[in-house]
């Protein structure tokens, strides 16, 4: 189990730090899309080696939600700049090491607390972040570090939190870290609907209403 402990902490680091990169890069809709394999590598992972196998029938679920949030994010995606370069790799890796993350850490939750895993697993993730990061902060300019860029991130901080909390209890109640995994596409509609209520982006609305259809369907089918 320690051994568990290392790896999560190597690949969750990894996909911190590929994730970063390639956002800043590449469209954030072909990220979308990209990010969407990690719903593949966390089923395969998870059923080869941990015996956490997704029915038949609920591959239909994931391949709505799946392709709900790319069908969502398609229109957006310029295609004249839209490009397969190693930045879109290192978004494809990224997303496959979270993947991989996963399903180790449905692995872990079936043998120890998530409290534990809280303290233990977390703490390997963050020491190896702030390793990958400590070579940087020096080029970083002194403009970062004031009080409007600290406050941000002090928000993300806080809400990245609440969420890995809430995907660790939902991976450790559900015992199948692939479901969650392609539940979590479902956050591109929320994503989207969030832009067409509060940030008035009304753009094409008729996609928008049959990715949230298609994405409603595929999570009633993964929960039944």
């Amino acid at each position: 189990m320690n051994d568990f402990f290392g790896v999560v902490g190597l690949v969750f680091t990894v996909f911190n730090f590929l994730e970063i990169k390639s956002l800043a890069k590449i469209q954030l809709s072909q990220y979308v899309m990209l990010s969407n394999f990690r719903v593949v590598a966390t089923a395969l992972v998870s059923g080869i080696f941990f015996d956490q196998i997704i029915q038949f029938w609920q591959w239909f679920g994931v391949a709505l939600v799946v392709g709900a949030s790319i069908v969502m994010v398609l229109p957006d995606i310029n295609l004249k700049s839209a490009k397969i370069d190693r930045f879109s790799w290192l978004a494809l890796i990224g997303a496959l090491s979270l993947g991989l993350g996963l399903s180790i850490e449905g692995r872990i939750l079936d043998e120890i607390s998530i409290a534990d895993y809280l303290f233990f697993g977390w703490a390997a993730q963050t020491i190896g972040s702030v390793l990958a990061g400590a070579p940087r902060i020096r080029k970083a300019s002194e403009e970062i570090f004031n009080r409007r860029t600290l406050g941000a991130l002090f928000i993300i901080g806080c809400l990245r939190v609440g969420i890995g909390v809430s995907i660790i209890y939902s991976i450790s109640k559900s015992e199948n870290a692939a479901l969650i995994s392609a539940i979590l596409s479902a956050a591109t509609v929320t994503s989207v609907l969030g832009a067409y209520v509060f940030l008035k982006e009304r753009d094409h609305f008729t996609v928008k209403i049959v990715g949230t259809v298609m994405s409603v369907c595929g999570v009633v089918i993964l929960l039944a």
